[in-house]
Parts: C-alpha cells; sequence; structure tokens
C-alpha cells in the first residue's frame, strides 16, 4: 500500500509536470518564433524605410535629368552646339545640388562636346560605349548606371543619371548628371536595423553601393550578386532569407526590398547577425527552464492558473501585436517622410525629431531632442513661436501656417506649418506635434512663374509675330497687341475670345482649319501648323501662318494652346512672282538648249567642210609651200579638229536636258563594259589597269550613264602619274540608292578647284598638257543631275582623285542581289 501511495503521488505530481512542460516548450516556441518574426519585421521595416528613400532620391534625379533636357534653354543651345554657354548651364546645374559633381553633355553619335567642371581632354572624346549613353540610347529614354568608376578622377565612384535631349522626338544628344554616393552611404547610419544590424545598397548589377564597415573605393564588390535571395530580389521580388553574408562570412538574417525606377532596379538588404537577433531566444530559454522549475514546485496550484494565464497571455500578444503593428505603421511614415515632423513639451522643449526634419534643418535627431524648438526659428521670429504655442496649448489646431525657419547653417527656409496639440490618454495637452513643410522651391517656383509671365510679355510686346494663347476650359484667347494689329485692330478692339478668331477666318479655310486642329488635339498628328486666310480690319484676306504647341494633363489630354501667328501675304505673294520668274527662266532655258543644238549641229557641216578643203589644200600644196605657209595651214587643220570636237561635246552637253526619254532598266555591268570598249586604245597606249565590282541594276539612260563612266575613267587614264593608272570602281547601296565611286592613282586636283572643274570650259591645264574641251566633267554632272543624283570628288595632288557620284532608288537598295 505505501508503494501503491508513493506511485500514486508520483504519478500525479507526474501529471502535473507534465502539462507544465508541455506549456513551457508551447511557450518557448510561441515566443522564439515572436522573436524571428520581430527581427524580420524589423529588417523589413528598416529595408523598405531605405528603399523608398533610395527609389525617392533617384526618381528625382531621373526628373531633374529629364527636365534639364526638355527646357527650351537647353535645346536650344543643343541645336547651336554653343560649348561655352552650355558649360554655364552645366555650371549652375552641379552647384545647385549637392550631391551632383559632375554634368556633360554629349551628341547622338556619343562626342562629349560639353562638361563641367571644365575638362578640356575630355572634349571630343567617344563615350559611345560608356553604360549610360548605351541606356540612353536604345530607346532614347532616360537611364540610370549602377556604381560606375570614373577614369578621370581616380576612380572616384558615381551614379549616373543620363536623359536623352530631343525635339519633336528627334534625339538631339544626351545630357549626363555624375551623383556623389557620400548622401547614399550617410543614410546607412541613420536607420537602425537591430542593436547591431546594418543595410546594404546594391545596383541593378549586384555591385556593393553602400555598406559599413567596407572600404567600397579600393575594389567593387560583386559578391552578393552570387546569393540566390539576391538574384531573386535582383528580379523585382521581395524575400527575407538567413545566409552567411559573402564579404566578412557571418550568419546573417536579412530582408531584400527592390527598388523600382527608370526601367530598372536595386535591392536594399537589411541583414542582421544571428547570434546578436536571436540573443533573447537563449535568454528565453534559461528564463522558461528556471519558471518551468518553480512551477513544478507550485505543484497543481500553477497548473490550475496556468491555463487562465496562458489564455490572457494569447489576447495580450494580439492586443500588443496589433499595436506593434499600428506603431511600426505610424513609424515607418515618420521616419520615410520627406517631411520635419517633430513634438515638443508644453514649454518649447523637442522631445522627437524625425529624419526628414534632420534632413530639412541640418540638426541630428541627438543635436535637436530636449532643446528648445527656437534652434530653428530665426531671431526675429520668436514671438510667433510663443504665440503659437500658446494657441496649440489653448486647444486649437493651426493648419499651413506659412512662415520662415532657419537651417544650422543659417539658411532660411520658406516653410508651411501644421500644429496639432498632442493629447494623454486622460485627453490633457501633453505637448505640441508639428509637421514642416520645405515651400522654398514651391516659392522658387512661383516668383519663377511671375518672372516668366513678365517674359512672355516682353516677348510679346517685342516680337514681330503675334502671340495667342488659348484656355480650352475658358475657351478665351489671349491675342497679343501685335497679333490683332496684323490684321488692323487696337488691342481694346479686339475681344479676347476663340469664336472672334474662328468668324474671320476664310469660308474655303474653316473645314480644314477645325479638322487640323481636331486632328492635333486629339493626337493623330504630332505639330500644329496652319496655313489660312483671315479677314483683316479694311475688308481684304490676308494669309497667316499658326504654329501652336499643346499643355496636356498625364493622360494626354489638352487643356492649354499656345503659338504664334506669321502674317504670310507679302511672302506668298514674292513665292508667285518667283514662280512667274522660275517659269519664264524654264523656258529660257529651253530656247537656249534648243538654240545650243541647232547652232552646234549646223556648225557642223561648214567646219566639215573647212576640215575637207584644208586637207585637200595640205596634200596638193605640199612641198610647194614655204615653211611658214605650211605652219600657217596645219594651225588651221589643228584649231578646225579642236573646234570638231567642241562642237561634238557641246551637241552631247545639249542634249541632256532635252532628252525626254523615260528611264529604264539599265545594267551597269554592261554600261562599264561599253565604257571599256569605247577607251579600249587609251587603256591599251596608257598601259592602264581597271577594277571593279559587280554592279546593279538601276533605273536611268544607258547612253547617258556609259557617257559618265567613259568621261570619268577616261579622265583617270589621261591625268596618270609616274605609275600606270589604276582605276577602282566601286558602289555602296542604302535606302536612299547606290553610291558609285572611280579612283585613280593619277595627279590629283588640289581642293580650291573642286567646284571649278564642273563649270562648262573650264580646265586646269594648257591643251598642250592635256587635251580636251572642258566639257567633260560638266556634262557628266548634267547627266547625273537629271537622274535626280549628285557628283562630288575627294583628292590631293600626287595622292589621286576619287569621283563619287549617287543615283537614287525607288526601292531600298540594302541586301539586294547586285
Amino acid at each position: 500500500m505505501p508503494i501503491l501511495q508513493t506511485w500514486k503521488r508520483w504519478w500525479l505530481v507526474a501529471g502535473a509536470l507534465l502539462p507544465i512542460g508541455v506549456l513551457a516548450l508551447y511557450s518557448y516556441s510561441i515566443a522564439a518564433a515572436s522573436v524571428r518574426t520581430l527581427v524580420r519585421q524589423n529588417n523589413d521595416a528598416a529595408a523598405r524605410t531605405t528603399a523608398v528613400l533610395v527609389e525617392r532620391e533617384l526618381t528625382r534625379s531621373v526628373t531633374f535629368a529629364q527636365t534639364l533636357a526638355e527646357l527650351p534653354g537647353t535645346i536650344e543651345l543643343v541645336e547651336r552646339r554653343d560649348e561655352l554657354a552650355m558649360s554655364e548651364r552645366l555650371k549652375v546645374v552641379v552647384d545647385s545640388d549637392d550631391g551632383i559633381d559632375r554634368a556633360t553633355i554629349s551628341d547622338t553619335a556619343g562626342i562629349m562636346w560639353s562638361d563641367y567642371p571644365f575638362g578640356g581632354e575630355a572634349l571630343g572624346v567617344d563615350i559611345s560605349k560608356r553604360d549610360w549613353f548605351v541606356g540612353v540610347s536604345k530607346a532614347w529614354q532616360p537611364y540610370v548606371t549602377g556604381v560606375y568608376r570614373r577614369l578621370s578622377d581616380n576612380q572616384k565612384r558615381v551614379v549616373v543619371v543620363a536623359a536623352p535631349i530631343k525635339k519633336s522626338d528627334q534625339p538631339l544628344g544626351v545630357v549626363a548628371l555624375h551623383y556623389q554616393l557620400e548622401t547614399m552611404e550617410s543614410w546607412l547610419g541613420k536607420i537602425h536595423v537591430g542593436g547591431y544590424g546594418y543595410i546594404v545598397i546594391l545596383d541593378s548589377k549586384g555591385t556593393v553601393v553602400a555598406r559599413p564597415g567596407v572600404d567600397l573605393q579600393q575594389r567593387d564588390y560583386l559578391e552578393y550578386a552570387s546569393l540566390g535571395p539576391v538574384r531573386t530580389a535582383l528580379k523585382g521580388l521581395a524575400e527575407t532569407a538567413e545566409y552567411n553574408d559573402p564579404i566578412d562570412g557571418s550568419k546573417v538574417v536579412a530582408s531584400l526590398v527592390p527598388v523600382h525606377f527608370a526601367d530598372t532596379h536595386w535591392v536594399i538588404i537589411a541583414q542582421q547577425p544571428v547570434n546578436e537577433a536571436y540573443a533573447p531566444i537563449k535568454a528565453l530559454r534559461m528564463e522558461i527552464a528556471i519558471a518551468g522549475m518553480l512551477l513544478a514546485l507550485l505543484g497543481f496550484f500553477v497548473a490550475s492558473r496556468l491555463g487562465r494565464m496562458s489564455s490572457k497571455v494569447d489576447q495580450l500578444n494580439a492586443v500588443l501585436k496589433e499595436r506593434n503593428h499600428s506603431l511600426a505603421q505610424l513609424a515607418h511614415i515618420v521616419q520615410s517622410s520627406n517631411d520635419a515632423i517633430l513634438s515638443t513639451a508644453p514649454d518649447g522643449t523637442i522631445t522627437s525629431w524625425n529624419p526628414g526634419a534632420e534632413r530639412m534643418f541640418g540638426y541630428s535627431a541627438t543635436d535637436a531632442i530636449g532643446r528648445p524648438a527656437s534652434i530653428y526659428v530665426p531671431q526675429r521670429l520668436t514671438g510667433e513661436l510663443a504665440g503659437l504655442l500658446v494657441r496649440v496649448g489653448n486647444g486649437e489646431r493651426i493648419q499651413n501656417h506659412e512662415t520662415i525657419r532657419v537651417m544650422k547653417s543659417g539658411r532660411e527656409l520658406n516653410v508651411s506649418l501644421s500644429v496639432a496639440p498632442l493629447r494623454s490618454e486622460n485627453g490633457s495637452i501633453e505637448g505640441t506635434t508639428t509637421l514642416v513643410r520645405d515651400t522654398t522651391e514651391q516659392r522658387r517656383a512661383e516668383i519663377a512663374l511671375r518672372e516668366s509671365i513678365e517674359r512672355f510679355q516682353l516677348v510679346a510686346r517685342g516680337t514681330n509675330d503675334g502671340l495667342w494663347d488659348w484656355n480650352f476650359e475658358t475657351n478665351e484667347v489671349y491675342f497679343s497687341p501685335r497679333w490683332k494689329e496684323m490684321l488692323g485692330y487696337r488691342d481694346e478692339e479686339f475681344r479676347n475670345h476663340f469664336d472672334e478668331w474662328e468668324l474671320r477666318l476664310h469660308p474655303d479655310d474653316q473645314d480644314r482649319a477645325r479638322v487640323t486642329i481636331r486632328d492635333y488635339l486629339e493626337g493623330r498628328t504630332e505639330k500644329y501648323e496652319l496655313e489660312h486666310r483671315i479677314l483683316h480690319k479694311d475688308g481684304a484676306y490676308r494669309w497667316m501662318l499658326s504654329r501652336g504647341f499643346a499643355l496636356r494633363h498625364p493622360n494626354g489630354k489638352a487643356y492649354r494652346m499656345a503659338g504664334s501667328y506669321l502674317d504670310l501675304t507679302q511672302r506668298n505673294a514674292d513665292a508667285e512672282k518667283l514662280a512667274t520668274k522660275a517659269k519664264e527662266l524654264a523656258r529660257s532655258n529651253s530656247e537656249l538648249e534648243q538654240f545650243a543644238y541647232v547652232a552646234s549641229h549646223d556648225l557642223r557641216e561648214p567646219l566639215r567642210m573647212i576640215t575637207s578643203f584644208g586637207q585637200h589644200l595640205s596634200k596638193r600644196c605640199k612641198g610647194k609651200l614655204d615653211g611658214v605657209a605650211e605652219a600657217y595651214l596645219a594651225q588651221v587643220l589643228d584649231g578646225a579638229d579642236r573646234m570638231r570636237m567642241l562642237i561634238g561635246d557641246l551637241l552631247e552637253f545639249s542634249r541632256v536636258g532635252m532628252n525626254t526619254k523615260p528611264f529604264a532598266a539599265v545594267d551597269c555591268n554592261e554600261v562599264l563594259t561599253l565604257a571599256k570598249a569605247n577607251l579600249s586604245v587609251a587603256i591599251e597606249e596608257s598601259g592602264g589597269t581597271l577594277v571593279a565590282v559587280a554592279l546593279p541594276t538601276i533605273q536611268g539612260d544607258m547612253i547617258q550613264l556609259t557617257q559618265v563612266f567613259q568621261n570619268l575613267i577616261g579622265n583617270a587614264l589621261k591625268f596618270k602619274g609616274k605609275e600606270p593608272p589604276r582605276v577602282e570602281i566601286a558602289v555602296e547601296a542604302s535606302c536612299d540608292g547606290w553610291k558609285f565611286s572611280i579612283k585613280d592613282n593619277g595627279i590629283g586636283i588640289d581642293a580650291q578647284h573642286f567646284k571649278r572643274i564642273f563649270a562648262i570650259f573650264q580646265r586646269l591645264h594648257t591643251r598642250e598638257e592635256y587635251p580636251g574641251t572642258g566639257i567633260g566633267l560638266a556634262l557628266c554632272k548634267r547627266i547625273i543631275e537629271r537622274h535626280g543624283g549628285a557628283i562630288w570628288l575627294e583628292s590631293e595632288p600626287g595622292e589621286g582623285t576619287t569621283f563619287f557620284f549617287t543615283i537614287p532608288d525607288g526601292e531600298c537598295a540594302t541586301g539586294r542581289g547586285m
């Protein structure tokens, strides 16, 4: 019986201890899971807070670069390629933002032509292979690089934000802003990740942008890119994981959050050492073991109370979790806000100071908390601060109070204050909470807007064009005094309304004007430009050119349109006179061509007779005339022969303009064969060599194209150097047609004579040196221009000459067989 009672007591104790042990293990697992969850939540909050800051900063940088690229002044300087003025503009940009330490401008081919700070050796450098230029030029959209080492500055680490400079969607160049990483690295010390954690920032390639405790200037750290969680985050997905840090090897628990901007993303990592982050679990394990022993001694009493305590603990945990979640959300908002958020005691002592306040006023939270709020108030406004504290102390809420506040550096800011009483649980006022918004830039923008309006009014008064500004919501149109003057009205005589313009349109132009405006506003045309007639005060219609540009909401809907008015009446009258003169000139040219053709044709018969009788006289009188007479007769025959050549060339020249035969398919290989046959004697006598690639089939006149090849190859054989002539014939295809080249190794031509040699009867050498009439190249020019192409040359004395000429084609020639 005693043994049985002993067993019963042990079973009773065991029965009491079993639920205690199970409850202890359950409590431990719940507590450990809670600690792990809190650690991860803490990491996630820190990572997301940093992500908000990084995304906002980089997006602001992209917007700033894009705004700079879209400014009319920037576009105008790029079009003029005014390097000095552009450098001054870039200086203003660099000086206005502490984060920017360099700005450059390059053209669409990637050639840098302006920068600040000025680096003379950089101008003209080809940067087309640089990361940011390649990124922008793919689709002419803004681009942000990862960590970039600038070679010209001891491999300084920067991030480059680049944007295209465009006009009417046509790229003109690229602006690149180099941002220092010191600002971004300074954030890391202000964001707490547990007691021993830290933030790591990676760019889109996985390169470390910022990380405490590592000298990033020595080398680029790419080790994180090999981690699976990092690869997932680089694809745009948030991740939580435990891994060994690839740089120092420590086991860490981390939250990884992607940051999206400018069609790319970076990764923010908030990580804590596992040993430090989970240290409370170890302590909890010991505390639960001790508690279990104590609970065991309490026996059945403890067992009976544990159930109810567990329920209360669960309820309290749920309440605390909900409250912690709300507090975490509030803390996240406060910590990530760009506005200054602070609180004060009733006497004005600062009790809280968020990162936004640190950035705005330059005081750290450590410097500000415990000091009077007057530290960021100008001395002349301390009375205003006291009045505000009194009003809020009486329960009043103050919204959007415009005033001045001062930074630690002494710089004053325009701000908007919203101040509210801070109440305790019993409703009594125990302080104030203040939200401060920096309105300095807004005020500057308002001033700039006023100045812009004033400049517009000055332009409206000073320009010779009429200006207009149409508000779609009211249908009111501002017509400048010059605009009204162009129609014969004084300013007060013409009502500023769209109907006034529409009523004066010529009846035949009204429908076309409405369609043109509607197509532009609905996006079917890229620009608004309209020539129309409008009724003048004197009763006559005047021709006008109206141009305009619409301002649109983000959804693309236009809400305002402005533009200019140019009087075309005189221009159109001049154009009609010019067209009449052009017709008269064309008729005159046609008559001159007819005359040249008839004259050269009719001159051949008497010239043939002179040559024939001269040759007969030379044969019959051979040996009977003295030396002087024979010399005179020889000169007559030589002159007649040169006249025959000249008349023949002139006849060919005049035929080019008279030829109305339609173009047909011409195989240029056959043209070259025919030209070589005609020049066979000259080729043989000169010892020349002709090398040609396969030539295309084009639309043209075979006889005239043969003349072009024959003249150009003949010149190459005639004007040879010391070496036997070598002629190379090639062709290139493009969407504009065909570009032929005929290259020789002859005596070459000085650049000052390039234009002269295409004029008729122009020669660079005497007839004794090189025979000819001076019409051959003029004939080639006329034939090529008849085919719609152009002819030019490249040459240097003693280095040979290359003649180029183009023949347009109706289809894109690229990629077609020859």
